[in-house]
């Protein structure tokens, strides 16, 4: 019973001997590998490394998990999981509680859009705002050549 042999049709392991034999067939499924590996890539195509990561912590106190994850362009989970490993501190995305006053034309606006999106006014109004702020459209939105 050293030689094994692959039925391709039923995809079970025949012991030569036993086979020939005619006895009884155990069934063993046949070996399969779905263990995948993820990469951090780089715009430019490197690897990110442990080090990277690092080196920008220690440059940028303060700075978020999302924050490195897109200036090296990797993953949240990554620099989540190399900051940990490695004893370092990530910041925290603060926010603050804000009442605004807005008129009635711009909130039935909203209302309406937050509708066709199936989130409530309050939600589109917070990644609206969220958007414009953080990835710098406020000239681009208001156009009052303020820049």
């Amino acid at each position: 019973m050293t030689l094994h042999d692959m039925n391709t049709n039923s995809r079970e392991l025949l012991p030569t001997a036993d086979r020939a034999a005619g006895a009884p067939v155990s069934r063993v499924p046949a070996a399969t590998s779905t263990r995948t590996t993820r990469t951090n890539k780089v715009r430019s195509g490197a690897k990110t490394n442990k080090h990277q990561v690092i080196a920008y912590l220690q440059a940028h106190e303060g700075a978020t998990a999302q924050d490195v994850a897109k200036a090296l362009g990797t993953s949240v989970e990554y620099v989540r999981a190399t900051a940990t490993r490695n004893g370092l501190k990530l910041g925290r995305a603060r926010s603050q509680n804000v009442t605004l006053k807005i008129s009635e034309s711009a909130f039935f606006a909203l209302e309406e859009a937050a509708a066709k999106r199936e989130i409530t006014s309050l939600q589109l109004a917070r990644q609206i705002l969220q958007t414009v702020a953080t990835e710098n459209l406020v000239d681009a939105v208001l156009d009052d050549g303020r820049a």
